[in-house]
């Protein structure tokens, strides 16, 4: 049987994987075990869970791409219905994280991609892959030095994936081109 206690009437488990005495609520519910919850933490399902994504990505992303090609009208009605009956609250959150935008910086954020995107666009410059992972894709626009007008120029083209993991310091940025120098050097 598992090792648990009773303290203040609160059920204790150990978990097997990190060795710690936790309250049964950190832990998921499963209706098919003794006490009706998984055998490992929450903090231990998580990191298993984040490991096999990041060994069988692409199987993951296949199953999501496919599950919403299945369910597209479902997804879209549900989107459609969160955003009406949370309009408020998202309005109040756009507010705020404006005013903490425009205290923070000196600049304006939307017209500075806005000048790169333009700029791209007129130009043809965007490449056709990712240039981290070199994955055939539409890359989005990661601008390292943004602390100031002239530095606009200066980008990384990267997937989406690539960029997320830029921005939460999981690899480093890579040395960024400028993009008047890629329209004199063709």
């Amino acid at each position: 049987m598992r090792e648990h206690r009773y303290e203040w009437e609160e059920l204790y488990l150990k978990c097997p994987k990190c060795w710690k005495w936790l309250s049964k609520s950190f832990f998921h519910k499963d209706k098919t075990t003794y006490f009706w919850v998984t055998s490992h933490c929450v903090d231990c399902s998580n990191k298993a869970r984040r490991k096999y994504y990041w060994s069988n990505k692409d199987e993951e992303n296949k199953k999501c791409r496919e599950y919403r090609l299945a369910n597209e009208e479902r997804e879209k009605a549900r989107h459609k219905e969160y955003r009406r009956t949370h309009r408020e609250e998202r309005i109040a959150l756009n507010k705020e994280i404006a005013k903490k935008h425009s205290e923070l910086l000196w600049f304006n954020w939307g017209s500075f991609h806005d000048k790169a995107n333009r700029y791209v666009r007129k130009h043809n410059l965007r490449p056709n892959s990712c240039s981290i992972c070199w994955r055939l894709c539409i890359p989005q626009m990661h601008h390292p030095y943004c602390s100031s007008y002239d530095e606009w120029s200066s980008v990384v083209f990267c997937c989406q994936s690539c960029h997320w993991l830029i921005h939460s310091w999981r690899i480093p940025c890579p040395e960024p081109i400028n993009l008047l120098n890629l329209l004199s050097r063709s």
